[in-house]
């Protein structure tokens, strides 16, 4: 699985609609903590996001928006500066239809990942997207704010149901924008699975540390054991374990890429023995986890050395 389709084409989402108004004066609000993805689109105005452990605050304006895919701290605010936007108070939201032109007008929901498969391709992008309007050059995604903009606005049948079917179309619509910019490397990379088998993938990647048994796969497949063991013959060059252990191996590759100690990355991803780890992962990487780990750390610090040498 090499290319970047197939995470667009197996997410399964659903969107609600938790408050479409204008914030007025000085605020702020979120959704930090609530454990929910969420969405935030500027329908007029202008706000600041302030998203650890970015550097500084983005200025979000009309028709762009952000994605919170992980619950994360973050806060929007009517202040650029850090400090003050933590400080300002919480505001009840005003309607659509209130006069105030220092107001900012937004429209913001929660967003659901309705399967495993769907929580797996979540767990490979990053925590917040930020889209802006003027990335939009082909100009359908403006086309779409402006159908959420006109349903939010309408003063006697605005629905939100409408509003969250608009709002996931435009989810999608911003993922595959994000995925033809950015190449996304997933345990799966390296991995030859057939589709029918790609829910079983999704379990072992979100959790690598059970214990993988061809009893288990069969069963979260829906299948019985030798049924399992025939089809899985068919489709894959590999057998189930092996699978399992390159999954395993290439989600501690991303551990110890993060700094991650190679106890805790072993004990992440299973291993309780830390001499079977090093084995296993040889087996997969053809080098050691610590040389591997050590060959992190130098390009961490070769490119630490590059961005801080002046440009010519």
């Amino acid at each position: 699985m090499l290319n970047n389709e197939w995470l667009l084409d197996n997410l399964s989402i659903e969107s609600t609609v938790y408050h479409v108004g204008k914030y007025c004066g000085s605020w702020k609000g979120g959704t930090a903590g609530s454990g929910k993805a969420s969405y935030h689109l500027v329908m007029e105005g202008h706000c600041w996001l302030h998203l650890p452990p970015l550097p500084t605050p983005t200025r979000l304006e009309k028709g762009d928006m952000v994605f919170i895919l992980q619950d994360c701290p973050f806060v929007l605010s009517s202040q650029a500066d850090a400090q003050s936007a933590y400080r300002a108070p919480l505001r009840e939201m005003q309607p659509l239809s209130y006069k105030d032109e220092t107001s900012t007008a937004l429209t913001c929901g929660f967003i659901i990942f309705k399967t495993a498969i769907s929580q797996m391709v979540l767990s490979f992008l990053p925590p917040a997207i930020v889209f802006k309007a003027e990335d939009d050059l082909s100009g359908s995604i403006s086309k779409l704010v402006a159908v959420i903009n006109q349903e939010a606005t309408q003063t006697h049948y605005a629905s939100e149901k409408f509003i969250a079917s608009l709002t996931e179309l435009l989810f999608f619509m911003v993922i595959r924008h994000y995925l033809s910019c950015h190449t996304i490397k997933t345990p799966l990379d390296k991995v030859p699975v057939a589709t029918e088998f790609l829910h079983l993938m999704a379990e072992i990647v979100l959790f690598p540390a059970r214990c993988w048994t061809v009893e288990t796969m069969a069963r979260t497949s829906g299948m019985s054991r030798s049924w399992f063991i025939q089809r899985f013959n068919q489709v894959s060059p590999l057998p189930p374990a092996e699978i399992v252990r390159h999954i395993r191996m290439a989600i501690a590759c991303q551990h110890i890429g993060n700094g991650v100690s190679l106890t805790q990355s072993a004990e992440r991803v299973g291993y309780q023995s830390q001499a079977a780890f090093n084995r296993a992962f040889q087996r997969v990487t053809g080098v050691t986890p610590g040389r591997y780990s050590q060959h992190c750390r130098d390009n961490a610090a070769a490119q630490q050395a590059l961005s801080r040498s002046p440009a010519v």
